[in-house]
């Protein structure tokens, strides 16, 4: 029997898309895609296939570099190591004495790779490629979420700080290698505060992505005390 969930039918074309909380079926191998009936994911199955299976080929990656609990382990803990930096990078970038308001039309994304060998939880991500993406009004679900809790998280920090700023998004994206090249794994959303005497600081993007990625690839932690 397949697994039976609520959501939103994965074929583009299907004429229930719009019904909210449709009883939906997972794709039986992966079990990520899920549609609403066997004639719709037939239908997708032409363009689902490459990435059901580049799917699996990343879950055997996964159990062969370390257990998936081991790995959001330090996932996490890479995390909180280069937090500040994060949100210094994401600052820099927006260039907020220009575009007052940039935290809340972009967001910072982060592709990194997962280095199972490596020791050290300070560099045992690797940052592939960063950019500065807007952040789209009409998403979808997960985007709506990501928009509501970066306003929720820069009105609790205006409570709680006389001179807070504002709210800002990074994606950390962590890729793994598929057949058909690098594959999202998990996402990390990270909702970062900063005061108005960083906002002001003269931005100098091109400095702080540069840094981003020399201390994340050699696990330099300037912040620790």
């Amino acid at each position: 029997m397949p697994h039976l969930t609520h959501g939103i039918c994965r074929y583009p074309s299907c004429p229930n898309r719009d019904k909210p909380n449709m009883r939906l079926r997972q794709c039986a191998k992966c079990r990520v895609t899920r549609y609403c009936s066997r004639e719709c994911q037939k239908q997708h199955w032409s363009d689902h296939k490459e990435f059901c299976k580049s799917y699996l080929h990343m879950k055997d990656m996964l159990t062969e570099h370390s257990s998936r609990g081991e790995l959001y382990d330090r996932y996490n803990k890479w995390v909180r190591t280069h937090n500040i930096l994060f949100t210094e990078t994401l600052v820099a970038c927006l260039n907020l004495p220009q575009f007052p308001k940039n935290h809340e039309r972009y967001c910072l994304k982060l592709d990194i790779s997962y280095k199972p060998e490596e020791p050290s939880d300070a560099k045992c991500m690797e940052v592939l490629e960063l950019e500065l993406i807007e952040i789209p009004s009409n998403g979808g679900p997960e985007w709506d979420a990501i928009i509501e809790k970066r306003k929720k998280s820069e009105e609790d920090q205006k409570k709680a700080q006389r001179n807070a700023y504002g709210s800002g998004v990074v994606l950390l994206d962590l890729m793994l290698p598929t057949p058909n090249g690098p594959s999202l794994a998990m996402r990390r959303v990270l909702h970062l505060a900063w005061d108005s005497s960083l906002a002001a600081e003269k931005p100098q993007p091109e400095l702080w992505t540069t840094r981003l990625m020399q201390f994340t690839r050699e696990g330099i932690v300037p912040y620790q005390g």
